[in-house]
């Protein structure tokens, strides 16, 4: 399990960012192939930074608020 902090997390990457140190989450393509409308399955305390470009938008605008709020979480 990852420590504290250890994480760099792209969201919606859809693509593998090989020897970066991110790990990458999205529908098909990424480290961790997910549908993060069910949210982010990771415990709290352990991703250091989230990173995002062109996703957010594709979250349903009544849980966006709930879906930021997990991102602080992690």
């Amino acid at each position: 399990m990852a420590q504290s902090g250890e994480i760099k997390l792209e969201l919606g990457s859809r693509r593998k960012l090989e020897s970066s140190g991110w790990t990458t989450f999205d529908l098909h393509g990424a480290d961790i192939d997910y549908d993060l409308n069910r949210g982010i399955p990771l415990p709290e305390d352990t991703v250091e930074v989230i990173y995002s470009i062109h996703f957010l938008e594709h979250i349903n605008f009544k849980d966006l608020l709930n879906f930021l709020e997990e991102c602080r979480e992690c």
